[in-house]
C-alpha cells in the first residue's frame, strides 16, 4: 500500500492512497484536479479527502478497479462513495461526482432542518 502525502490545495487536504495499483503522476493530478473541480464549492465546510484505489480482481488480472472517497466534513458524519470500473479515471470521476451531489443534498437537507425547527425530530415523532 503507498499513501502520497498530504497536499494543502486551497482549503481542502486531498490523500491518495494506492493499494496494488500504480497511479501514474499525470493519473494522480487527474484525480486531484477532478476532486477539485466537484467540492470547490463546498472548500469551507471539507476537512478532508481520502481517496483510495484497490485493484479488486487481484493477481487474476482483468478490469476491476475500485475507487473509495472518504469525505470529512465539518458538522456532519463522513460521506463514503464506492464506485468500480475499467479505468482509473473513470471510477474517479464517477466517486466525485456522486460524493459531490451526496454532499450537497446532505448540506440542503441540514439547512432545510435548521428553517424549518427541526424537521428531522417532527419526522421522527409523526411516525
Amino acid at each position: 500500500m503507498n499513501i502520497t502525502g498530504l497536499r494543502k490545495v486551497s482549503e481542502m487536504r486531498i490523500q491518495i492512497v494506492e493499494d496494488g495499483v500504480s497511479l501514474k503522476s499525470a493519473q494522480r493530478e487527474f484525480v486531484e484536479r477532478r476532486l477539485l473541480f466537484a467540492f470547490n464549492r463546498f472548500d469551507e465546510r471539507i476537512r478532508q479527502i481520502m481517496v483510495s484505489f484497490s485493484d479488486v480482481n487481484g493477481p487474476r488480472g482483468g478490469p476491476g478497479l475500485q475507487c473509495r472517497l472518504n469525505v470529512s466534513v465539518a458538522g456532519c458524519n463522513d460521506l463514503l462513495v464506492t464506485s468500480e470500473g475499467e479505468t482509473l479515471e473513470a471510477v474517479a470521476a464517477e466517486c466525485a461526482a456522486r460524493g459531490s451531489r451526496n454532499l450537497a443534498r446532505r448540506l440542503v437537507r441540514r439547512r432545510a432542518g435548521r428553517r424549518d425547527g427541526s424537521a428531522a425530530a417532527t419526522s421522527v415523532r409523526g411516525r
